[in-house]
Formats: C-alpha cells, structure tokens, sequence
C-alpha cells in the first residue's frame, strides 16, 4: 500500500522486521540494517496465480532477490532453503 508493511513479515516470524522502513512510498532496508542476513521478508498471504510487476533498486555491491513458492518452518533458516517448484508443492483443495 505504500505506507505500511500491511500483509507482510519477516521470514519466520509472525511480525515484520523493524530494520524496514516505508520510504517514498517504497519498501526500503536501509544500508548497514541488514547485516547480511535474517532480514528476509515474505507476503501474509499465498498466491497461487500471480503477475510480479516490480521496479527495482539496489544499492553497488548489494545482494538481494525474489523468491517465490517460499515454504516457511523450524527445518528452514533461510527462505531459499524452503523454495519448492510450484509443480511438487502441495496446495489445499
């Protein structure tokens, strides 16, 4: 929505990260606040049919990226580690 972290939280936990800021109207981590790990955020809900539109911004020597089909859980610590292809991961009927 642009000013909020509604609908969102940081990987494996049940709120959002206080590292990440709204800033003009963009999901912003500040340099330094990251500390290069365990900042991950992922949305509330599941999507099972999507269209990702994004404009992107990243500072020199920055590492980041999406992912998508992240399975969250104790036997993951990080959100890559959870990605499933959408062919093999099970969705409620």
């Amino acid at each position: 929505d642009g000013v909020s972290f509604k609908r969102w939280h940081q990987f494996n936990r049940s709120e959002m990260s206080e590292a990440w800021i709204i800033e003009d109207g963009a999901m912003v981590l500040p340099d330094g606040t990251g500390s290069g790990k365990g900042q991950d955020i992922v949305t509330d809900s599941e999507f099972t049919n999507f269209e990702l539109s994004i404009e992107w911004k990243i500072s020199e020597g920055g590492n980041s990226g999406i992912f998508w089909s992240v399975v969250e859980g104790e036997n993951y610590s990080t959100p890559y580690q959870g990605v499933q292809p959408h062919w093999k991961r099970s969705l409620p009927i």
